[in-house]
């Protein structure tokens, strides 16, 4: 669950911002942030581009990130 296939390949999966995995409450506003930033004409998505931490606002919204996968780092 929570993973999509191209997570999946690049190896990347969603975690709070304590590096827990996530939980249904927060999946459940992660989805609602999706819908808020497509509601803005996209530019929720497009926000990282402009802020140094380059985090979504479904990522500031759900309190989540994506990371890398811990099993799968490459030195």
């Amino acid at each position: 669950g929570a993973r999509t296939l191209g997570m999946d390949h690049e190896h990347l999966e969603v975690v709070s911002y304590q590096g827990n995995p996530i939980t249904v409450q927060e999946a459940r506003l992660r989805s609602f942030g999706y819908l808020v930033s497509l509601g803005c004409f996209g530019l929720g998505f497009l926000w990282p581009l402009f802020v140094p931490e380059q985090l979504t606002w479904h990522d500031k919204i759900s309190r989540t990130l994506v990371v890398r996968s811990p099993s799968n780092i490459v030195s």
